[in-house]
């Protein structure tokens, strides 16, 4: 009789904890863990009961031999939980490792169940009417412990790991002496200590079974709900959870309700949210079972947004008043440019100009007005073509040596106007430095202007390279050595680097001017 009511008590203690912890559990994967716990521990005590109350030896000693499933059976579904505790809530399978477990111990109670053929759990005498005082430990019982704590304190291990950083390090001591006197009671059981020994092994396991994983909860390795209602209650968020009835299960203190339009509106338009006015924004998101209602106030947003707006449409105004002044700014430097380069280019082309006045003034008082007039014609193309290439040297450094020959070509037959035959010939085939083209020009127009004054003045002209450098021979059929150079002339050529040279060629005399580099591909 006192056997039964012990029994009943502790069955109900199962059923309320087990209840107690599916109501707590914050995840299905926990209420399923839970619920199976509560059931295996119901089982074994009854068929712990039935095995006291059973007169046949045989019968007694197999319900003995099941306790392997039992104790086989619960750090597996601890193992379960451990593994399933940080996955998502649903539908959440066995893997195939734990398939893997779940049929080696399999072997291992099919082991123990048939102790009595092989004796390799259990050495004992099976005609012995009081086995259980007298049964010894083979290698199949020593398989049977492996079988049971390794995957225990796996499942230990692995919530420490995955929860650790949300444990509550003090309440760690009372999970850690439920091990240790756990592995205590089984040392002391199989040792055969009197007091242990003599104990109800299986209602103490099922105590154990159910301290170790309240003591889990209590100091967070295990997630629970009982303080959800408070945390909404005391929350700043100004959040309601609704079920699917949209009736509240759980709200802040200070969450507002709002009539059906707008949390309609706010359903409907989510994850967008619903504007109530400028400065308050409703949410409401389906959630599994209901719907989650909250409210944001945008106050600092508004002004922050006011704000910006304000600072770019300035920003704006002083963008299109610093283009503006761009624009003027780049329009006088334009200007100061043109200037800039007008006035160099008088001050390239001013004593042309200046000789070129003075010689149509003395036109009708000149005696050979045809070779006046060619004179003119010659000094006119020198002027055209020397802007050109004043031009070209502020556009860039080398000029292709076509454009040059055209140059001197036409000039050579502005030159057959003034009785003067010039033939031009090259062998540069690529570009060569600009200025240097501008200075063979200038010597051209002098040497030319120079022979306009003696009658049939035939000369060869020549544009080429030799030895690295680029350069021009003059070949006049007078005698070049009375011809000189003028003083701005002999400069430029000197600021370029150049060298002019006189050289007498076995009766006749050449001119060549030359400078350094070669003309370029």
């Amino acid at each position: 009789m006192e056997l039964m009511l012990i029994t009943n008590l502790y069955i109900v203690m199962v059923v309320l904890w087990t209840a107690s912890f599916i109501y707590r559990a914050a995840q299905n994967q926990m209420k399923r863990a839970s619920f199976l716990m509560g059931l295996i521990l119901i089982l074994w005590i009854i068929l712990h009961l039935m095995e006291i109350k059973t007169e046949s030896p045989v019968v007694s000693r197999y319900i003995w031999y099941s306790y392997t499933i039992f104790e086989l059976a619960l750090p597996l579904v601890l193992l379960w939980l451990a593994y399933a505790v940080d996955k998502p809530d649903g539908k959440i399978g066995i893997p195939k490792w734990m398939w893997a477990l779940i049929v080696v111990c399999g072997v291992i109670a099919a082991i123990t169940l048939t102790n009595d053929f092989h004796l390799l759990a259990h050495p004992l005498d099976v005609n012995d009417p009081d086995w259980k005082m007298n049964y010894g430990y083979g290698i199949g019982f020593y398989i049977w412990q492996a079988g049971w704590m390794l995957p225990f304190l796996a499942a230990v291990g692995i919530m420490l790991t995955k929860i650790g950083i949300n444990v509550r390090k003090r309440m760690l001591i009372f999970p850690i002496a439920f091990i240790m006197f756990l592995l205590a009671f089984q040392y002391g059981y199989n040792t055969r200590i009197p007091v242990v020994f003599e104990s109800d092994r299986v209602m103490i396991n099922g105590i154990f079974v159910l301290l170790f994983v309240e003591s889990f909860v209590r100091s967070g390795l295990l997630p629970v709900n009982t303080k959800y209602r408070a945390l909404f209650t005391h929350s700043p968020l100004n959040i309601r959870i609704l079920d699917s009835a949209k009736k509240t299960a759980l709200s802040s203190g200070n969450a507002v309700w709002y009539d059906y339009e707008t949390f309609d509106g706010a359903h409907r338009s989510y994850p967008v949210p619903a504007r109530q006015d400028e400065n308050t924004l409703v949410f409401a998101a389906p959630i599994k079972g209901g719907y989650a209602l909250w409210q944001e106030d945008i106050t600092v947003l508004t002004r922050l947004y006011k704000e910006t707006e304000e600072s770019v449409n300035r920003l704006k105004a002083a963008n299109i008043m610093l283009a503006e002044e761009e624009q003027i700014k780049k329009a006088a430097q334009d200007e100061m440019e043109k200037t800039r380069l007008m006035e160099q280019l008088e001050g390239e082309i001013a004593g042309f100009t200046i000789r070129l006045h003075t010689m149509i003034e003395q036109l009708e008082s000149n005696v050979d007005k045809e070779k006046a007039t060619a004179r003119i014609i010659l000094l006119l193309c020198y002027i055209k073509r020397r802007c050109n290439l004043f031009f070209r040297e502020k556009e860039g450094d080398t000029l292709p040596a076509n454009e040059l020959l055209i140059y001197l070509e036409e000039l050579a037959e502005m030159a057959a106007l003034a009785d003067v035959r010039a033939i031009v010939t090259r062998n540069v085939h690529e570009h060569l430095p600009v200025r240097c083209a501008t200075l063979f020009y200038d010597l051209l127009q002098n040497v030319i202007y120079w022979a306009t004054w003696t009658p049939g003045v035939q000369m060869l002209v020549h544009l080429g390279e030799q030895d690295g450098q680029v350069l021009l021979r003059l070949l006049p059929s007078e005698d070049a050595r009375s011809f000189q150079l003028n003083r701005g002339l002999k400069t430029a050529i000197s600021d370029a680097n150049g060298e002019y040279t006189v050289t007498d060629l076995d009766g006749a005399v050449g001119m060549c001017l030359s400078f350094p580099g070669r003309a370029e591909e």
